[in-house]
């Protein structure tokens, strides 16, 4: 990790056009660059920003729609996908943060990893399945976001928050950097494994 890393390019190719795959690809691209991030890497760039062909579905790993059929590069009508405001709301929440680790006591399929600038803190949080999970955040009152930038505001009783998980991210703003910083005491918590 103290290497320079970059991701030159990234993506995934949702051909078809259903809701499906372009909620599918939008879940795709924004693991991808929270699991980058929180691994510490510098750069990752997006492999299309706009679909090339001028027929549907002829290559779909842009995060726009090519409405020219004129053209197949420098495009000069475009249409965002789903992963355009999930992307939006990841820049907007994580800009100039950097990774203080990742959250590894969350169980098998569940991801965590906290980010940092300066005593802002930011868990950004998802499941492979629909799970609750018990996060001591060390403040009373948190914002959580879902996965496209929607608010709220949630009371932590004893400075622990319930959430639950699905396979859209989740951030938590506002968690105390004593706990969950780089130098926090959050990370070395761990879920015992037993043996059935």
């Amino acid at each position: 990790r103290e290497l320079p890393m970059a991701g030159t390019e990234s993506g995934f190719n949702a051909t078809g056009e259903t809701q499906e795959k372009w909620l599918r690809k939008a879940l795709s691209d924004v693991h991808h660059n929270l699991i980058l991030l929180g691994e510490g890497f510098w750069l990752n760039v997006g492999f299309h920003g706009a679909d090339m062909g001028r027929k549907a579905n002829e290559n779909t790993w842009g995060y726009f729609f090519n409405l020219d059929p004129e053209r197949d590069f420098g495009i000069r009508k475009a249409s965002p996908k789903p992963v355009v405001p999930a992307y939006a709301a990841m820049s907007f929440l994580l800009e100039g943060h950097k990774t203080a680790g990742a959250i590894e006591w969350l169980g098998w399929g569940t991801c965590g990893y906290a980010y940092e600038r300066g005593n802002d803190v930011i868990l950004a949080l998802w499941s492979g399945e629909h799970k609750e999970v018990t996060v001591p955040v060390g403040v009373t009152r948190a914002q959580v976001f879902d996965w496209m930038g929607n608010a709220s505001n949630v009371m932590c009783p004893d400075g622990v928050l319930k959430l639950a998980l699905a396979k859209e991210p989740r951030y938590i703003k506002g968690v105390s950097a004593d706990l969950w910083g780089r130098d926090g005491k959050g990370k070395p918590l761990s879920l015992k494994l037993t043996d059935m």
